[in-house]
């Protein structure tokens, strides 16, 4: 399968590329080239920013995945590019589109058990914009409402949930595993026991390379893990230990663990009755690792 990557050498779209590579697929990879491509002549280069996609004469493919869609105008100019030369398109989004995301942001409890594909979205568009200028148009409701909207670009959504694994920019585990290092427990407030979806990345790559197979035109996916751990549990399958104290003695990167009401907890039967399972081999090992080497590097 010929296959487009747009955003293809950081975390998730790194994972992917990798995974279809494995499977055989005839790889290009769309990016801006801020990030070295780690693929070397393994996969083909298309050297642009995505926002002059449409400017790019773009050859055929049987599908692409767009990983870095986070606008409203990204999608449109992705659909307009991509309708024609194309034969499906997978569009990766996120669980901020949902309401209960909302009480995460604001601190309560808007939604009760696990939420499925159909679970009420946000009422309220731009989540980040008060808190993160620079993201003020970033709104993934808007990205998948694009996506599917064009009838002659069949594609459908995955959602994704808190990724982690090796190369993640946002270093989930530091906080977790820098107090490892040190011999130190982790202080932990009300959100010990906040209960979160998670995904290992590679899990992440082989759910998107399924979907390419089966095709669902028109469809939203959830992937995760089958089971939502709490931070505590999170830090303990870790090997760390924990020590709880109050949310206002929590300040730095510890400040994730204050109480957090909304817990976000995914039904993922959808995607698994398309026959996906988790493959990834010690996924929480391997990122443990992998934060241990980087912040030896760091000198953290």
């Amino acid at each position: 399968m010929r296959v487009l990557v747009l955003g293809g050498t950081r975390l998730i779209g790194r994972a992917i590329v990798e995974e279809l590579l494995r499977r055989g697929d005839e790889v290009t990879v769309l990016h801006r080239g801020k990030t070295p491509s780690p693929f070397g002549e393994r996969v083909r280069e298309i050297l642009a920013d995505h926002a002059n996609l449409g400017s790019l004469d773009l050859p055929t493919f049987d599908a692409a995945i767009h990983v870095i869609a986070l606008t409203e105008a990204d999608t449109r100019r992705a659909v307009d590019r991509l309708r024609g030369r194309v034969g499906f398109a997978l569009f990766v989004s996120s669980v901020d589109v949902y309401e209960a995301w909302a009480g995460v942001l604001e601190g309560r409890l808007v939604h009760e058990g696990p939420l499925r594909e159909d679970s009420p979205l946000r009422s309220r568009l731009y989540p980040y914009r008060d808190q993160m200028p620079d993201r003020g148009d970033y709104d993934k409701i808007l990205v998948e409402r694009v996506a599917l909207a064009e009838p002659t670009l069949p594609a459908c959504v995955l959602r994704l949930p808190m990724v982690y694994g090796p190369h993640d920019a946002q270093e989930r585990t530091r906080p977790i595993v820098s107090r490892m290092m040190r011999g130190e427990p982790v202080p932990m407030g009300g959100g010990a026991e906040w209960r979160v979806t998670r995904c290992f990345v590679e899990d992440v790559a082989g759910a998107a390379a399924q979907l390419l197979d089966r095709r669902p035109a028109g469809e939203t996916f959830h992937v995760g893990e089958t089971e939502a751990m709490s931070q505590r549990a999170w830090a303990e399958a870790m090997s760390a230990q924990v020590r709880l104290v109050p949310d206002d003695e929590l300040t730095g990167d510890l400040t994730v663990f204050r109480a957090i009401p909304q817990d976000i907890v995914l039904d993922t039967a959808k995607i698994r009755s398309l026959g996906y399972r988790e493959t990834a081999r010690d996924p929480l090992k391997r990122t443990v690792e992998w934060q241990i080497g980087k912040l030896r590097e760091g000198g953290g």
